[in-house]
């Protein structure tokens, strides 16, 4: 349950983590909205959609474990530098494991640690595939990787919402799960990638 104390705690982790890297601030609550707009497509209950959107807000809270030279790097990452960013997860796991309540975490700490896990096992930090990834994080996975190719970055190309969506699509069944993929393709669809439009007709897609 996404209390107001549990909220407060949320927004103070999301804080520090903003104070550091700019970019994950707008990231996080972008994934976190795109989510719930999927959450709703598949017909997850208010309890489910409020668990996913903690769960989502928090997915890259471990960068807070991540060195400045390597987290706000303006450039490519080299190899070794890739490896330390890949262990995000595990560290964003760890520091949920030790908040209270413990039980109002499980969903986030599971989504955290297994975002950038694959459909194939080709993902980190675990290689889980197919259905041994949970539910929240195969969203996340989705949403997360759409907001990173359309967001602009000094070091990557920015795509539009459909090229971005074309490489989901493409991806399916091999990286992302093709339900989640469908599901939020349709979406976007419906407003004719015109995302402001979805958001003016259906709110912020927070709960």
């Amino acid at each position: 349950m996404f209390t107001k104390q549990l909220e407060n705690k949320v927004n103070k982790f999301m804080r520090i983590l903003d104070a550091r890297d700019p970019y994950t601030a707008g990231h996080s609550k972008r994934v976190a909205k795109y989510s719930i707009w999927i959450a709703k497509k598949l017909s997850l209950d208010d309890n489910a959609c409020s668990e996913l959107y903690k769960a989502a807000l928090l997915h890259d809270i471990g960068k807070i474990g991540i060195p400045d030279q390597i987290l706000l790097k303006p450039d490519r990452l080299t190899e070794k530098e890739f490896e330390i960013i890949k262990q995000h997860p595990r560290i964003g796991a760890s520091i949920l494991s030790n908040m209270e309540p413990k039980a109002s975490m499980v969903y986030a700490i599971q989504t955290v640690r297994s975002h950038h896990e694959r459909m194939n096992g080709t993902g980190y930090p675990d290689q889980l595939k197919g259905d041994d990834i949970p539910l929240f994080a195969r969203i996340v996975a989705v949403t997360d990787s759409f907001d990173a190719m359309t967001t602009p970055r000094s070091y990557s190309t920015q795509l539009s919402y459909r090229e971005a969506a074309a490489e989901l699509i493409r991806c399916k069944h091999t990286l992302f799960d093709a339900k989640i993929v469908d599901s939020f393709t349709e979406i976007l669809e419906e407003c004719d990638y015109q995302i402001a439009n979805y958001e003016i007709e259906f709110g912020e897609g927070l709960l």
